[in-house]
């Protein structure tokens, strides 16, 4: 070890250093020399002392490299020990970097479990809504139907359900926007593992939108389902034309109306969601919208 070296040195330095300053206490240098009993001794003594000079300057270098070195061992651990430290600082600071991350992810899985929930919860309401309205509207469809016939209207009624079925992929939209529910079976848009069925489309749109008649008939019934808004059913002969989730009814039961004619606004959900529940009906069966309307 280099410790263990330099106490050496230093131990045999300080024995040089007290044996030469008791030389030079005892008698000087000159009469050391001129002491000898001969030439040849003198030469002797003269050498002895130039080698133990030489030795002491020797044992000086030598202190003075075991010190350098030392001294340079001493700085890399120094340094070893700031880097260690500085990694043990940066990976505690990653430490509380990751549990801070962690902690956020588990707000945000919370967060997405609990709106899960809340959209499932969302869905049953929805499904029992939709469920009483499909009911209402069919009930309301079947009225109407026996009381045409009642009325015997019936010439009247196919020839209304003739013009209805010669615009078939003529219609126009009932509002602008785009198809965010399509008709029949599905995959939930955003619950996996859920499938819905839609007895017609969802026309999502901008807040305000006025919702519009595809075509001339007669406003059959005006009803208000709860979670669901306003529903307008118009009659086309033996064809239904249904527009759920309006405001501001413009129209009334027994109004005729024609192609394009203003119904209402759309109604905007809590969650500022703009959306129009668009169905036809042949008699009491449910058609795809979308194979009637035009082609956007």
């Amino acid at each position: 070890m280099l410790e263990d070296d330099l106490k050496k040195l230093k131990k045999e330095y300080a024995a040089m250093l007290y044996a030469a300053q008791k030389a030079d206490n005892s008698t000087t240098r000159l009469a050391f020399l001129f002491s000898s009993k001969s030439f040849d001794q003198m030469v002797m003594r003269l050498r002895y002392m130039q080698q133990y000079s030489e030795r002491r300057k020797l044992q000086v270098e030598q202190i003075e490299q075991v010190q350098d070195a030392l001294g340079s061992q001493v700085k890399d651990i120094q340094d070893k020990r700031t880097d260690k430290n500085k990694l043990l600082d940066e990976q505690l600071a990653q430490n509380n970097q990751l549990a801070s991350l962690k902690k956020k992810q588990n707000s945000v899985v919370k967060a997405l479990e609990k709106e899960e929930r809340q959209l499932r919860r969302d869905l049953e309401s929805t499904k029992k809504a939709i469920a009483l309205l499909d009911k209402k509207i069919n009930e309301i469809i079947k009225e109407e139907l026996e009381r045409e016939a009642r009325a015997m209207k019936v010439n009247r009624s196919v020839t209304l359900s003739n013009s209805f079925e010669e615009n078939k992929t003529k219609f126009p939209w009932p509002v602008d926007g785009f198809v965010s529910i399509r008709f029949g079976k599905q995959n939930h848009p955003v619950l996996k593992g859920i499938v819905i069925q839609s007895d017609g489309i969802n026309i999502q749109t901008q807040q305000g939108e006025k919702v519009k008649a595809i075509f001339d008939g007669e406003v059959a019934r005006v009803a208000f389902t709860p979670g669901m808004g306003n529903t307008i059913l118009i009659k086309h002969g033996t064809y239904f034309t249904a527009y759920t989730g309006l405001k501001d009814i413009s129209v009334k039961e027994g109004q005729h109306v024609s192609t394009n004619q203003e119904l209402g606004q759309v109604l905007t959900n809590s969650d500022g969601i703009s959306e129009l529940r668009f169905r036809i009906y042949k008699n009491i069966t449910p058609l795809d919208p979308q194979t009637w309307l035009r082609n956007l």
